[in-house]
């Protein structure tokens, strides 16, 4: 059997600390997610010395059309760039600002009224940061207007002489509090930062015309400065070498081998060469320890208030003319490369605010978009993923209203060679992750199937956005960057239905969206979900007012359309016009992570199917350039709408009432949030001799949307049919819970059709705190995957373990098997001989459980066995009445050592336990924060087909290998996490080494910038000794899965393993890909089977 590999990891993160609660699920994390006042702190640093007159072109300001003052000049251009951006930068609707803003510049004598020091040594700062509210920004942009470069008053900012590296000392000592080397001391008076605020300076630096360089015209010493700055490292004194090569407005291109020329870009007006450059003497004089004081200010804490981090981001851009030298355009690179930003080189006015509305947007980046992620395995390449990366995303409302944005998108890896890693890139290439130090989406990202076209609709209106301008694109889609609505699925979801007639006739050329539902009269039903009686539009009569939950044919035909993308509840922030789609036409993907099938092809045809919380399950086109049919790449093949839903829709399109969070006061009457097809789900695909598709299905979880499940044939994409479905109202499936895991499909020996196999589901009774003991959910089923019918499982029994039925439906009642199982369940194939012959199962009272599918009996449903390889909930065993156990939410992760049968070999199941439910801080009596949680190694020695004479591991059997290595004797190993500290993800094991992710959340605190997202970790284990490590991962939260595979980058296989953080390296993004080689070098453990999930049969 060849197994697809669906590479899937969650960007989520933990919750605010919050009060002891009765009831809770995972979306209290966000809950008013951004309190804590974390405005960045930017320190804007001008180069205002002799090319700041240099001649230039003209410029006006945006809200009155007139020439600033020094209009005609470099200083002129920077004057309206800076006007003009500060002052559309947002203020919140209650008055509060966004971002805290000040201004340097290079120091001269007659600076001295700014309280700046005499002798022109040094930056002086003309405008402190404080936060820009209304009344600071209007007082900042009147002083901006009033620049002069002659006279004696206050108003002329001219400097002499360059000061370039001294100013960045400047700089770094006003946010330390320290002195600068003009003088002046700034304790006291540095800005005020909890530890929360990133900060940043953007040095804008002139080399309009050959004069302009960089230098040092006073007779400080930023040199000495640097040696004896506090915690600078010795490798920090170390003086930077600036690569040779050309520099112009394309940034740097190398020197061509042997020469000391470059192949330059053709010329136009904006691209242009400022020639070759070596570095020369590194000297104080020469203004070159500007880059040595960005890494410093890079690399070190400035102060370590409230435990958090000030380390100071440089960017830098370069306003450089036709006539430059490269010596300056050289440093500013180096000064961003080196001082963790980015550099803009810009020649005009245009570009200069480009630049810098790309950087405040990029700086006040913030978690504000939570996805999770899949590429495509290839068909024509079997056990390598096509270079396709597609992320669901959701948005929580900040308001706390029920209707979240989400959207589909697409990114792919580029391979670093730098790094030797392959990082997340956009459809241009560049990088799609921050360099902000946030760690997420840059806001500059364009993802794959996001356009602007200002010549057609609505771009040519003035954009889609432009009555909710956002991001860098403000009014367009375009870059989408970190903003989840735009772009994407979703963009190309609202031009296929901008202007449609939504009473029209539904799937006609003026009201086109192909949307389904299955069965809404009950009875009668079509399987093919393109069977008219199956549309969902007003003009089926089967869906009735009563199922909708309405009370008139008006109201029913109203929610109807706007479930079909009208904008018709007046409160959504369209461009008007004649546009008729609403902006929220695609809803959360919270917990469905998408599962994408390819159809073979060349190019492989590609389709991403996946849920969301506005209630459609969706089929996209997920080709980068193909159409399917008349459907463009990132276009919507089809949405479903099943029928235990209507009831929901409802509240969705009125938007209220509120969702009911941990702090939402209860007279607002809040409910808890509604979920649709919102688990993750499973896929089957068989291939013909010739390679290509024969059949592909699909299987629907709801995880908290239901207890119930569908199977969808979707072997022609464009033609969807029901094969079945199944709930805990149907024969032997009384025990089914919430649909949480993932379905596994397999092919086994003792059966001729594919099963399905699947945990029992998730008991609400586990959301209570402590956790009452559970009433569904308390098994394992497995389905034949075409029939739906059950023919084995198991549940709990109230005596001992017994097994009956016959060779095509049996089931066995379970000792002990009390707990439910939301995880998925972990197949093995040991002997590699194509069949699942063993199953593992954890529950939430912390027990792993053994199913064998070839016992020595026979290897049909009635012979199959059950065992309890381990019981962890508590340090003996089963816990005692009362006891809070500990809870495995996530499979484990199973690695077969040494050959099969041999008295040497063992299979090693590594699980990690934590309640992930209940991610906040909470240390009262019976909270899960009281557990204390171990990641687990159990050695199970039946290796063969049998289990028989099995004896359950407990803590008492194993070895704690916290503090010291296993000596690998026991059933195994286990670490202790550190209290509060939990396992929030599943583990992955990757040549000899398993990685998993945890939270510990932090006690709340209004100066602490972690308290709301606990602090995350990724753990590296030896498998063989138990050695680990562990890094902090940046911005806390729930980190994703770790998973492995080979990806083909620009035709080449890359090992890649995201999440696998190196622990020696700093703090990393969620979203970073820690580990991967070329050609396939990072061996990936054939053993790991929790990759190998669902695939070709």
């Amino acid at each position: 059997m060849k197994s697809a590999k669906i590479l899937v990891h969650y960007l989520l993160v933990a919750a605010m600390a919050a009060p002891a609660l009765l009831y809770a699920e995972d979306i209290d994390i966000y809950d008013k997610i951004s309190d804590s006042g974390d405005r960045p702190n930017v320190l804007l640093v001008l180069d205002n010395a002799a090319n700041f007159s240099a001649s230039a072109g003209n410029c006006t300001y945006d809200d009155d059309g007139t020439a600033p003052s020094l209009n005609g000049t470099a200083g002129g251009i920077e004057q309206c760039a800076f006007y003009n951006v500060i002052k559309g930068l947002d203020v919140a609707s209650d008055g509060e600002a966004k971002i805290n803003l000040g201004m340097m510049f290079y120091n001269a004598n007659g600076l001295t009224g700014y309280g700046c020091a005499s002798g022109g040594n040094g930056g002086c700062l003309v405008r402190p940061i404080v936060p820009m509210t209304a009344a600071n920004k209007l007082a900042l942009l009147t002083w901006i207007r009033s620049w002069e470069t002659s006279g004696n008053g206050i108003n002329n900012i001219k400097a002499s002489s360059e000061q370039t590296g001294a100013t960045m000392q400047e700089a770094w000592a006003y946010f330390a509090g320290r002195t600068g080397l003009s003088g002046r001391n700034y304790a006291g008076i540095q800005p005020t930062n909890s530890g929360c605020q990133n900060n940043f300076v953007i040095f804008v630096g002139n080399a309009f015309t050959n004069s302009g360089t960089p230098g040092e015209g006073g007779n400080a010493s930023p040199s000495s400065a640097l040696n004896t700055a506090p915690g600078v490292t010795v490798a920090q004194k170390l003086a930077i070498t600036i690569p040779s090569g050309c520099y112009g407005t394309f940034g740097r291109l190398p020197f061509k081998t042997g020469t000391s020329t470059c192949t330059l870009p053709t010329p136009s007006a904006d691209v242009f060469s400022c020639g070759s450059y070596t570095m020369g003497n590194h000297t104080d004089s020469s203004g070159l320890y500007a880059d040595e004081w960005a890494r410093y200010m890079a690399q070190t804490d400035t102060s370590g208030v409230n435990g958090g981090k000030t380390n100071i981001t440089t960017y830098t851009v370069g306003l450089i003319g036709n006539s430059c030298k490269p010596d300056y355009p050289a440093l500013m690179k180096s000064m961003a490369d080196f001082g963790g930003g980015k550099y803009f080189p810009t020649s005009n006015y245009s570009q200069i605010k480009d630049a810098l509305l790309k950087i405040f947007n990029e700086v006040q980046a913030v978690n504000s978009v939570f996805s999770s992620s899949s590429l495509p395995v290839s068909v024509n390449t079997q056990g390598s993923y096509l270079n396709q990366i597609y992320m669901g995303m959701f948005r929580p409302d900040a308001t706390g209203s029920p209707r979240w944005m989400g959207n589909l998108k697409q990114y792919k890896f580029k391979f670093n060679t730098n790094l030797n890693m392959v990082q997340l890139a956009d459809s241009t290439g560049a990088d799609a992750i921050s360099s902000g130090s946030t760690g997420f989406l840059s806001p500059n990202a364009i993802s794959f199937w996001t356009t602007k076209n200002i010549a057609t609709a609505p771009d040519s209106i003035g954009g889609f956005w432009k009555n909710n301008p956002q991001g860098v694109g403000l009014a367009y889609d375009s870059p989408d960057g970190e903003v989840v609505e735009k772009g994407g699925a979703a963009q190309q979801l609202r031009l296929a239905n901008l202007t449609s007639n939504f009473s029209a006739t539904a799937q006609s050329s003026d009201n086109p969206r192909k949307l389904y539902t299955y069965c809404p009269s009950g009875s009668g039903c079509s399987n093919e979900l393109t069977n008219s009686a199956n549309i969902f539009a007003k003009s089926n009569s089967a869906i009735t007012t009563a199922a909708l939950g309405v009370s008139s044919s008006t109201e029913r035909d109203t929610l109807i359309n706007w479930v079909r993308g009208e904008d018709n509840t007046g409160a959504e922030k369209g461009p008007g016009d004649t546009v008729t789609v609403r902006p929220s036409i695609h809803g959360d993907a919270l917990h469905s992570r998408p599962v994408v099938l390819s159809y073979g092809g060349s190019p492989e045809s590609i389709v991403v199917f996946y849920g969301t919380n506005d209630g459609v399950f969706r089929a996209v086109n997920g080709n980068q350039t193909t159409s399917i049919g008349s459907v463009p790449p990132g276009g919507e093949l089809w949405g479903l709408v099943l029928p235990e839903f209507y009831p929901k829709l409802k509240r969705q399109r009125e938007n209220t009432p509120l969702v009911k969070f941990p702090k939402t006061s209860s007279s607002l009457n809040p409910q808890p949030k509604d979920y649709f097809v919102d688990g993750s789900p499973g896929v089957y695909q068989k291939l013909k001799a010739d390679g290509t598709i024969d059949k592909s299905y699909i299987y629907l979880t709801m995880r908290r949307g239901g207890r119930f499940m569908y199977a969808l044939d979707v072997t022609t994409p464009t033609a969807p049919r029901v094969m079945w479905k199944k709930s805990f109202t149907d024969t032997d499936m009384a025990e089914l819970g919430q649909t949480w895991a993932r379905p596994r499909l397999a092919v086994v020996k003792g059966w001729s059709n594919p099963v399905l196999i699947i945990g029992a589901g998730y008991s609400t009774t586990q959301d209570s705190e402590p956790p009452l003991a559970d009433t569904m959910g308390r098994g394992i089923f497995i389905l034949d995957a075409v029939t739906g019918n059950v023919i084995w499982k198991a549940g709990p029994s109230a005596g001992s373990t017994a097994c009956s039925g016959t060779s095509s439906s049996a089931s066995c009642a379970v000792a002990d098997m009390n707990y439910s199982i939301p995880a998925d369940i972990t197949p093995l194939d040991r002997d590699f001989d194509g069949y699942v012959e063993r199953l593992y199962a954890v529950d939430m009272g912390g027990n792993i459980w053994r199913v064998d599918l070839e016992p020595t009996a026979g290897s049909t449903p009635d012979k199959w066995t059950v065992n309890k390889l381990a019981a962890l909930g508590c340090s003996t065993g089963a816990c005692a009445s009362g006891t809070i156990p500990r809870k495995f939410f996530f499979g484990p992760s199973v690695v077969p050592v040494g050959v099969n049968g041999s008295t040497t070999a063992y299979d090693l199941v590594m699980v990690g336990s934590g309640d992930r439910e209940h991610p906040t801080y909470n240390t009262s009596a019976g909270s899960a924060y009281s557990v204390t949680n171990r990641l687990y190694a159990i050695k199970d020695l039946k290796t063969g087909k049998d289990a028989t004479g099995m004896t359950t591991a407990t803590e008492s059997s194993l070895r704690n290998v916290t503090s010291t290595d296993y000596d690998g004797t026991g059933s195994g190993y286990f670490i202790t996490l550190n209290t509060g500290e939990k396992a929030v993800n599943a583990p992955v094991t990757v040549g000899g080494t398993a990685y998993f992710g945890t939270n510990q959340p932090t006690a709340p605190s209004a100066n602490s910038c972690t308290s709301d997202l606990g602090t995350a970790r990724s753990y590296s284990v030896d498998l063989f000794t138990g050695k680990y490590r562990s890094t902090e991962l940046n911005g806390g939260g729930l980190p994703p899965s770790p998973v492995s595979g080979i990806v083909v980058v620009d035709g080449a296989k890359v090992g890649f393993c995201i999440g696998c953080v190196n622990p020696e390296s700093p703090k990393k993004s969620p979203l970073d890909n820690g580990t991967s080689d070329k050609e396939g070098k990072k061996k990936v453990s054939r053993c790991n089977v929790t990759n190998e999930i669902d695939g070709f049969f």
